[in-house]
């Protein structure tokens, strides 16, 4: 049934705000750029930054084209809320394609970009406007790996991803490498994975779907599944007015939706836990966390 299809060529890329993140404190403000705007193709895992050196608002996002590699996608807008204007339909990444990605802005105003192409991770630095790539890149030794993060927290650089997971309903892993130069060399943290382990101690909930075999966490052991039954998505930075940065871990919890409409399906949120040491604990399961906005 088309409806319930993921894969379609029209979607748009919706900006909402909250002030609070809660549940019913969402407003819909638009569509970042109309679909006869942008190259055409199916849409996945938009990123906006912003730029301190051009003063503006730089969205990237990453398109699949039937039978076509696929590309990353740059436009800009002078607020958060757009109108965004296509400036580069095709962000020169060496290595090609364009799969799950991130961006990171440091403190300097230095673009880069972290990003998944033929089953390798790589981070590459932008130009100063980040419309381009440098050139200058970073790959990681980890094979069959996607949906990756980067961050930087108290002077450490932190890229995390996990194995590929195709819509999986097992959920995947979360590897952290860590750095004290964004274009590494990188330290792959020694305590795991953080996310994947054994089915039978996996929380019950329910599952609408069938397992994707051989990827996410299966990849490595057939017998383990995500604590929380989700793949990485993104991480959320919420500072109080003490000064204080929560980090939101979210995953996509995929063929989870009661009615099996993909844009339905939920995710899981969980604040991560770091040691005086810049390690990150391994996820649990919480049915409910306080947050302090």
């Amino acid at each position: 049934m088309e409806s319930k299809c993921g894969f379609q060529m029209n979607h748009n890329i919706s900006i909402w705000t909250s002030p609070n993140l809660t549940s019913e404190s969402w407003i819909y403000v638009g569509n970042a750029i109309n679909v006869s705007d942008r190259p055409a193709g199916v849409v996945f895992r938009p990123h906006l930054v912003y730029n301190p050196k051009t003063k503006l608002y730089v969205l990237i996002w990453n398109y699949m084209r039937w039978n076509l590699p696929s590309l990353y996608a740059v436009a800009i807008a002078e607020k958060p809320d757009g109108p965004f204007r296509l400036v580069n339909p095709a962000l020169n990444v060496s290595r090609g394609g364009g799969g799950d990605f991130d961006i990171l802005v440091d403190d300097d105003g230095t673009g880069y970009i972290v990003y998944s192409q033929n089953y390798y991770m790589g981070i590459e630095q932008l130009t100063p406007d980040f419309y381009y790539s440098t050139g200058k890149s970073y790959i990681f030794e980890e094979y069959f790996v996607e949906a990756p993060i980067f961050l930087k927290r108290n002077n450490m650089y932190y890229v995390l991803f996990g194995w590929c997971c195709c819509y999986c309903m097992q959920g995947s892993g979360i590897l952290v490498h860590t750095s004290k130069n964004p274009m590494g060399p990188y330290t792959l943290q020694t305590n795991g994975d953080l996310a994947c382990i054994t089915t039978s101690d996996v929380k019950s909930t329910f599952v609408n779907g069938l397992p994707t075999p051989n990827q996410g966490c299966e990849f490595h052991n057939m017998n383990t599944t995500s604590i929380v039954r989700s793949q990485q998505n993104y991480i959320i930075k919420v500072t109080n007015s003490s000064g204080y940065t929560t980090y939101v871990w979210t995953g996509d919890r995929w063929q989870q939706a009661p009615d099996r409409i993909k844009g339905h399906e939920p995710q899981y949120w969980t604040p991560l836990k770091f040691y005086d040491n810049g390690t990150i604990d391994k996820l649990k399961w919480i049915d409910e966390f306080v947050l302090d906005v």
